[in-house]
């Protein structure tokens, strides 16, 4: 019985971490349709001139969890120059 309970501990750690999100997915110089094919649609979006910025919501949030960020993507011409976490507290 104690094994199973370990084994069953242990599933549940690795699918915590395995789903941590898929912002490490992302990196400086992807397109924006490359985002969009690994994260979906964001939640939000704004464009201005040369600048747009798409917001991905955490909304799976665990307890088990190290990654409690909303995250910000930077795209300038169509390519990510920047990917920051959102402080939840300013988060609009």
């Amino acid at each position: 019985m104690i094994r199973y309970s370990a084994l069953a501990l242990c599933v549940i750690a690795l699918s915590a971490c395995s789903s941590t999100g898929k912002i490490s997915d992302i990196d400086v110089g992807m397109s924006k349709q490359e985002i969009v094919s690994k994260m979906g649609t964001p939640d939000k979006a704004w464009h201005d001139g040369e600048m747009e910025v798409l917001t991905y919501m955490n909304k799976k949030e665990k307890v088990w969890s190290l990654d409690k960020h909303n995250y910000r993507i930077v795209l300038i011409n169509d390519t990510t120059a920047q990917i920051d976490p959102e402080n939840k507290e300013n988060a609009g």
